[in-house]
């Protein structure tokens, strides 16, 4: 579409150093293809379902040492994953810009003993999903 052209032309002088990853982040072709490489800047416009989010930025945090940029934070399931996802991860700092509706996670992975997200949030989050789960049976 117009966008994406538009989009190609804007990145095409920088084309060397732009991978754009046009599906979800959280696939298992996407994945394999992101944890190749690290990343200065990442930005996360996937659906706006809790889970959707929570995968991609268990995907994202781990290999991008830099900004985050998250769309649609206007939605309170898109909130939510961020701050379950960063509360009391070190290295991480939230920005929430409301005039644009996005939230920039500036990220240093360097700054935790491990690079992946620290057991006790991912058990955190696996409680999270499974609260809600049991809300919708």
């Amino acid at each position: 579409d117009k966008y994406e052209a538009g989009f190609k032309d804007n990145i095409d002088p920088y084309k060397e150093n732009v991978v754009v990853i046009r599906d979800n982040a959280h696939s298992f072709e996407a994945v394999k293809r992101i944890k190749e490489r690290r990343y200065c800047f990442a930005f996360s416009d996937d659906g706006h379902e809790y889970e959707d989010h929570v995968a991609e930025l268990l995907t994202l945090l781990p290999v991008v040492h830099g900004v985050i940029a998250v769309d649609d934070v206007y939605l309170k399931d898109v909130r939510k994953a961020i701050r379950d996802c960063t509360d009391g991860l070190a290295g991480c700092d939230v920005q929430f810009l409301e005039n644009c509706r996005e939230a920039w996670i500036f990220n240093d992975p360097s700054q935790r003993q491990e690079s992946s997200v620290p057991e006790e949030i991912v058990a955190r989050l696996q409680g999270g999903l499974n609260d809600r789960r049991a809300g919708d049976s």
